[in-house]
């Protein structure tokens, strides 16, 4: 068995992607690809770290009498002993456009995951202070707005479905709560500071936890796209990824559902996402495609093909 061969199958053993093996032998995962195809070969430093990693000896990856590992060199009395690379069917144009697409779409991914960490503080925050904020609020006559400390009222008063006019002494402006008008009638009329907080609370709780969500897909489609830049689209770390994004997806329906459950039994509201046939037609397919992904990275593996020219 070539050296190739018998790194896979103790990478496979150990439950190891490419991209992990190659950051604990502090290598690029393109790499390991070259290793495990046997286009490279790495050096006895490397093999080292490579037992270290995979906890095996250095027998299980090389013959014992093989003082280091030697270069296939082509000669003219041999045949060349490196593979051939092939250049995958897609045309220079679109490999343009790929690679333009992906770091694209890394850079965004990246941003909106910083403004999602931002989002998540300034609810962090909002749920430390609600409370004290809401312990000086009086609810009078219910539509009058009191604040202990203010001379000053504030009145609210429905003007359509969700639209309210808020008037302070003489100056008034109308907004969109986005909530219905019983809703907001019922809650200033049925006021209770205590059910308030929990309401806000649980909200703001659902929110972060969607939040954190969100930002755990965006750090997935990051790497990702990444991997595509670099050429590595075939990958079984991409189909691992796909999973991910697949299960974390699911997590955003179910979590709200769950912390809603005791405010919805309790309070009567009406707390968590509605889960539609959309929704679960869209796991399904990034479920698929994750499969797609592992089934290709065989292909490629056979076919010792990649998708972009050598620059």
């Amino acid at each position: 068995m070539e050296l190739g061969e018998k790194l896979k199958s103790l990478r496979t053993s150990a439950g190891l992607t490419q991209a992990r093996l190659a950051e604990t032998v502090e290598v690029a995962p393109r790499t390991i690809s070259k290793w495990e195809n046997g286009l490279e070969e790495p050096t006895l430093s490397d093999i080292r770290k490579l037992c270290k990693a995979l906890g095996c000896k250095k027998s299980d990856l090389v013959e014992e009498t093989e003082e280091k590992p030697v270069r296939k060199v082509k000669t003219d009395e041999a045949k060349p002993a490196v593979i051939e690379k092939k250049v995958g069917k897609l045309e220079k144009n679109k490999q343009s456009y790929l690679k333009g697409l992906a770091t694209a779409g890394a850079v965004i991914s990246k941003i909106v995951r910083i403004l999602t960490y931002i989002g998540i503080g300034c609810l962090a925050f909002c749920v430390v202070f609600v409370p004290i904020i809401l312990g000086s609020f009086d609810i009078i006559g219910g539509n009058t707005i009191k604040i202990n400390g203010v001379e000053e009222t504030i009145v609210l008063e429905p003007t359509d479905e969700t639209k309210y006019t808020i008037r302070i002494d003489d100056k008034e402006e109308t907004i969109d709560l986005n909530f219905s008008n019983k809703l907001v009638s019922d809650f200033l009329n049925d006021y209770s500071r205590t059910k308030a907080i929990c309401l806000i609370e649980v909200s703001l709780i659902i929110a972060i936890a969607g939040m954190l969500i969100t930002s755990f897909i965006l750090k997935n489609t990051e790497k990702l796209f990444n991997n595509v830049q670099d050429g590595h689209v075939f990958t079984e770390d991409n189909a691992v990824i796909l999973r991910n994004v697949g299960y974390l997806i699911i997590a955003s329906f179910v979590i709200p559902f769950l912390a809603g459950i005791v405010p919805n039994s309790v309070m009567g509201t009406d707390f968590g996402e509605d889960f539609s046939l959309v929704d679960v037609i869209s796991i399904l397919a990034i479920f698929a495609l994750s499969y797609i992904f592992e089934y290709g990275s065989a292909i490629q593996e056979d076919s010792k093909s990649v998708i972009y020219d050598e620059d």
